[in-house]
């Protein structure tokens, strides 16, 4: 199956021509952008910013859908800002992250979006051909200015416009896991047409050991970036758009702008660059020692919130929250619109969407309000089993927020092996049409014995998360309001407990699954020590408790 849109990069295979190497290496220089030294395979993204099948003309009755165009445009390039803002807050200076505000405001600006649609209205132009109109526009109202400073916001102009053209060419997601680990291996060097302050967002946090672009100033924003999350880089390196590097690799100087291209693995990047300086630590002195936290969120609204309260992604999405929110059974389009606005605001960042986890108390105020009502004589991964036309509801509307981004799926209240893959099969009925998709299934442990299973279900789920408040319910017996904490006060309880986790966390390492911790012991700090102990570094959390637990894990380190 095929994306109705552009696809995301692509690898290549092909190399350039031999007369163009010179014992096996290609030196050339480009401009400095981020310092340090990176070597690795070559990684090429096939993006471009130059028009592709894009139509000037469109006739009057489509006005309506390129509007709809430059409007997820916009939003894409504001996501884009708050993420930068978030990471330039972190870890730079306060005049960087002054510098992302005024040109998000910029993007905010109503009269850019009237603009705009105003060509597409009065000129038939589509809404790529609008864009390039209204800020070329721009452009020359600022170029003819006698004033220095004003002369120099056209540089934002420019970033701004080659976002929202690279928000329309490429709607998607640019990062695509799957084509990202066809090769395998380790980290390598992604080389890229223009340099924009998505694209090196959409880096962060992958296996990526440096950036190569054709374009993209070290003044820009995107170089900014860069620097501020220590990703070596150089650009203006000349002939990136007309060649494929995918057989090469690549060794790159970011503090002189050199580059070297090799036929064979550089081991040593030292030796071929003939100026190099020592590399970075790309340690963080604020960054969280040993822990990875998420954020459990309940509504798609609340995503934003978790970016800003320093998550690194989303570890358990409620949606049957949004449901009851609604106060109805959400159809599949507006589960999926809902599914899609929280991807793209993680814009890469892991997004982990339970499965709806129906239970008598939550969803009988609902059920009886219906003509029709579901019978509810059982819960969770069993009323999912029974109810397999709402279960593949919602398969499809998480497999449409897939196609903007990578997205996990996590199965509640597992109990064996075989009720697993049933529920699994069940759900790739319900997205096999949809397109390629990077999916991933994962289990949530809730039950001793699915504890104890855990070897034989991490064969088929992807990976896994233990909730230790229905965990702790299971093995002691206790009401769900009694609280994990005070129900572990017994060291036999505690031990007993541990047990059960560390069983679990072995499996897992074994299989090379990941696995986080979800409840209310995910964000007790004596907790989480214990459960690093145990190897387990993945905590998903409510919004509210990531500030104080960062300060603690600060404080405790």
């Amino acid at each position: 199956m095929h994306h109705r849109f552009p696809r995301g990069p692509q690898e290549h295979e092909t190399i350039l021509p031999s007369e163009a190497m010179q014992n096996n290496l290609i030196h050339t220089k480009g401009i400095a952008v981020s310092e340090g030294i990176a070597a690795g395979r070559c990684w090429f993204v096939a993006r471009t910013l130059h028009p592709v099948n894009q139509k000037r003309t469109v006739s009057r009755r489509f006005h309506e859908r390129e509007e709809s165009k430059i409007r997820h445009a916009l939003q894409i390039m504001s996501f884009v800002m708050e993420h930068a803002i978030e990471e330039v807050r972190k870890r730079a200076d306060r005049q960087y992250v002054r510098m992302f505000v005024a040109l998000k405001s910029m993007i905010h600006d109503p009269m850019v979006l009237k603009k705009i649609v105003d060509v597409i209205h009065a000129e038939n132009y589509s809404a790529f051909y609008a864009v390039c109109e209204v800020f070329r526009n721009f452009r020359k109202q600022l170029e003819e200015s006698n004033l220095s400073l004003v002369r120099e916001r056209a540089s934002d102009l420019i970033e701004i416009e080659e976002g929202l053209l690279d928000a329309l060419v490429n709607p998607l997601s640019l990062v695509n896991n799957a084509a990202q680990n066809h090769t395998g291996g380790a980290g390598r060097i992604a080389l890229i047409g223009t340099l924009t302050p998505r694209f090196v967002l959409e880096m962060r946090g992958r296996d990526i050991r440096g950036i190569i672009a054709g374009a993209g100033g070290p003044t820009s924003h995107a170089a900014i970036l860069c620097r501020t999350l220590l990703i070596p880089c150089v650009s203006g390196v000349q002939g990136i758009h007309n060649r494929e590097y995918g057989a090469l690799h690549a060794a790159l100087n970011g503090s002189t702008g050199e580059v070297v291209f090799s036929r064979t693995e550089m081991h040593e990047p030292s030796q071929y660059l003939k100026t190099h300086v020592r590399n970075h630590n790309r340690s963080h002195a604020n960054k969280l020692p040993e822990i990875s936290l998420f954020a459990n969120l309940n509504l798609s609204d609340h995503a934003t919130r978790a970016l800003a309260a320093g998550a690194q992604g989303v570890g358990l999405y409620r949606t049957e929250l949004e449901f009851l929110a609604a106060g109805k059974l959400l159809p599949t389009r507006q589960q999926a619109t809902r599914y899609r606005n929280v991807v793209i605001t993680m814009m890469g960042l892991p997004t982990t969407i339970r499965l709806l986890d129906v239970r008598r108390d939550k969803f009988l105020p609902i059920f009886e309000t219906m003509k029709r009502p579901p019978k509810l004589d059982c819960e969770g991964a069993d009323f999912l089993l029974s109810h397999p036309g709402m279960l593949r509801a919602q398969a499809r509307a998480i497999a449409n927020a897939a196609l903007v981004g990578p997205v996990r799926i996590l199965y509640p209240l597992i109990k064996n092996h075989s009720q697993f893959l049933q529920l699994k099969s069940i759900v790739q009925e319900g997205i096999d049409d949809v397109g390629e998709l990077d999916i991933h299934h994962g289990i949530m442990l809730e039950f001793v014995d699915s504890c104890h299973n855990a070897g034989n279900l991490l064969k088929e789920a992807d990976f896994c998360s233990i909730g230790t408040n229905d965990l702790i319910q299971d093995m002691f017996g206790i009401d769900r309001e009694t609280g994990a904490k005070k129900t572990l006060r017994s060291k036999k309880q505690r031990d007993a407990f541990c047990e059960v986790l560390g069983t679990v966390a072995g499996k897992a390492h074994n299989a090379g699954k990941s696995l986080a911790i979800c409840g209310e012991l995910a964000s007790d700090i004596q907790w989480i020590s214990r459960f690093v102990e145990m190897g387990i570094t993945e905590f998903s959390v409510d919004i509210h408790q990531i500030k104080p637990i960062i300060q603690a894990m600060k404080h405790h380190a």
